[in-house]
């Protein structure tokens, strides 16, 4: 069988994750449940493209959430905050 470029960013998403666009970079939010407290912890991982090249990088954060949803929505707002430099320590490079 040939040998296939794998590229993460252009394959469909599990059910449960969400992906949005944010001034050029791509958020990923894919919770992940506490099995034991049953609330959501918030993953995210950030794409975007330089010189031909997707870079990616993973993200969590302190806090647990209720509802995956609700880790979802505070996901992709920690997101943006990267994105636009406002998480002290934390940067795409």
């Amino acid at each position: 069988m040939p040998h296939r470029r794998h590229d993460s960013i252009l394959r469909p998403l599990s059910p449960v994750a969400k992906r949005i666009g944010y001034k050029h970079y791509y958020i990923n939010s894919r919770p992940l449940r506490v099995l034991a407290s049953g609330k959501w912890e918030l993953h995210i991982t950030i794409f975007w493209e330089t010189e031909d090249v997707m870079n990616m990088r993973s993200f969590t954060a302190p806090g647990l959430y209720d509802s995956e949803d609700e880790a979802d929505l505070q996901g992709i707002a920690y997101g943006q905050h990267i994105i636009e430099g406002k998480i002290t320590g934390v940067n795409l490079i």
